[in-house]
């Protein structure tokens, strides 16, 4: 390994001086090759390569440029120079660099945020200081590594230089194991030689724009959620404080002569249809719904039965009249005043009642509030959300930085705080402005008449095969187009096979029909399609 005591720096490409690292866009798959290329011949020095940059500005908040995805067919690699802070400053000689890469800043709010990785976890946009990084860390840019593992290795080797001057340093490799620390991302050396025939070193990489990660609970708002949760709903839903002094009677009269009142239709709603309480399930379902159903078991209707037996003797049942009966209350609004179905095995309907205490709505309150939260961390654990949003603070910067060898041996980072690209920001994936035209062929009247049925396929049921077969399409959209199943299938699975071409043109067909149908309320046909004449090509 090359040593020298020279210190090194990081700069803007040569071709383009005057600013940080060079952002290059491509519109091809093969963009590597073509800026290798273009790098090669020298052609980056057109300030016309830079045009793109004043046209991809945007962004309904500021002016800052703003870079598409790859959902867009664009691709944009980073680009700086790495040289040694000598007179002249000569090109660093790259068996000097163990290793090169750059991170990506949110710059926009009131402090720079790291994208920051537990384990090789993502747990989001996080300030240094969070990332557990010391008062040192924080205020030596120059000295700190994004990876914690490296970092405290470098410091070993320091302290042992310091220890023993002539002992001499064994290289080591970078720690295996997850990565834990700021998250990185690798730029290439490139040796070239410019116009003016001095060797340049370029470093340059793919700058990854894509993503999703999973949100940490503990980020989650739960006093906004609970309270998005409650909106809308009958009091005591909507809040649970100052009970005792709001609360009347009238209030827990959830049920009256077998007629439900619209708190308790609220409460049977989010029981029924969100969490099935009642109804058999996992044992996970069970534990969520354990406090729900003890507070349920607890309330009884005037004749004796428990409102939880109540829900499990409706959720049994196949149909559940309860189903129906909230599927109407619904539909009708809180005029709908049809008396609550008993339980089915006693048939007819409620005629009982059943109230509730302040002390009740507050155990529901905090328990309905439990079960919404352990539903959110789940539902956040699960389902991945974008890395790059399009928030007024959403604003990013490029900031390169190379790992080399000192004098003594030891591994040491360079930031290039000179070199931070232009700030940016992330188009979202169905941004009009940042969408390329996508042509899909449509198939001609001709294409439907050949060949078989032999496009898409669907391996169907027996059970669902006899559903199909017991079909009534000519009944029209009404409840008889469901007919008896069919007895035929004998329990034999079947491969239906469409034709692409049909498939094709019943979509085009249907999406005309709806579009035309909202232009009716929106009048926004001039903004879905727009159609030109294509020429053919010789």
């Amino acid at each position: 390994m090359a040593q020298s005591a020279h210190p090194v720096l990081l700069t803007a490409p040569h071709y383009a001086p005057g600013g940080g690292a060079a952002l290059h866009r491509w519109l091809e798959a093969d963009f590597v090759p073509r800026f290798r290329d273009a790098l090669a011949a020298g052609t980056l020095t057109d300030p016309r390569q830079a045009d793109w940059q004043q046209a991809d500005r945007f962004s309904r908040h500021d002016e800052a440029l703003v870079l598409r995805l790859p959902v867009h067919r664009t691709f944009y690699l980073v680009a700086c120079e790495a040289v040694c802070e000598t007179p002249g400053r000569p090109a660093l000689d790259p068996q000097r660099i163990t290793s090169a890469g750059f991170v990506i800043r949110r710059i926009g709010g009131a402090a720079e945020r790291i994208w920051r990785l537990e384990g090789g976890t993502a747990t989001g946009w996080r300030l240094p200081a969070e990332a557990g990084e010391d008062r040192a860390d924080r205020t030596d840019a120059r000295g700190r590594d994004p990876d914690v593992k490296r970092r405290l290795r470098q410091r070993r080797e320091r302290l042992l230089k310091l220890q023993h001057p002539t002992r001499e340093l064994r290289a080591r490799t970078a720690p295996a194991g997850p990565y834990s620390g700021e998250e990185t991302h690798p730029l290439q050396p490139l040796v070239v030689t410019g116009a003016d025939g001095r060797t340049r070193t370029v470093l340059f990489g793919f700058l990854p724009l894509g993503g999703q990660f999973l949100p940490p609970a503990a980020d989650l708002d739960t006093d906004a959620l609970i309270a998005a949760d409650r909106a809308g709903l009958p009091y005591p839903l909507d809040r649970g404080a100052d009970l005792d002094r709001h609360w009347r009677d009238a209030h827990g009269a959830l049920v009256q002569d077998g007629r439900a009142s619209p708190l308790f239709a609220a409460v049977l709603r989010l029981l029924v249809q969100r969490y099935h309480l009642g109804a058999a399930g996992t044992e996970t379902a069970a534990d969520d719904n354990a406090d729900l159903a003890a507070w349920a078991g607890t309330q009884t209707f005037s004749d004796g039965l428990s409102l939880l037996d109540y829900l499990a003797a409706h959720a049994a049942a196949d149909p559940s009249p309860l189903v129906a009966w909230l599927a109407d209350r619904e539909r009708l609004g809180n005029a709908h005043s049809d008396p609550l179905p008993a339980a089915p095995a006693a048939g007819g309907a409620l005629g009982t009642s059943l109230s509730i205490t302040a002390a009740d709505a507050e155990e529901l309150h905090s328990a309905l509030g439990a079960r919404v939260l352990t539903a959110a961390e789940r539902t956040a654990g699960e389902v991945p959300v974008p890395k790059f949003q399009q928030g007024a603070d959403d604003l990013f910067q490029v900031l390169p930085f190379l790992r080399t060898r000192d004098a003594d041996g030891c591994e040491c980072v360079v930031w290039g705080e000179q070199a931070r690209s232009l700030p940016f920001r992330v188009a979202a994936p169905f941004d009009p402005d940042a969408s390329r035209p996508a042509v899909m062929q449509m198939p001609s009247l001709d294409d439907l008449r050949r060949g078989l049925a032999k496009g898409a396929s669907m391996l169907i049921p027996a059970d669902t095969q006899q559903l199909l077969d017991g079909l009534k399409l000519n009944k029209g959209a009404t409840e008889e187009v469901v007919g008896e199943p069919s007895g035929t299938s004998l329990g034999i699975q079947w491969i239906c096979s469409f034709s692409l071409p049909v498939i094709t043109l019943v979509a085009m067909i249907l999406l005309m029909i709806m579009i035309a149908l909202l232009n009716i309320v929106f009048f926004w046909l001039p903004w879905v399609r727009i159609c030109l004449p294509f020429p053919k090509r010789s």
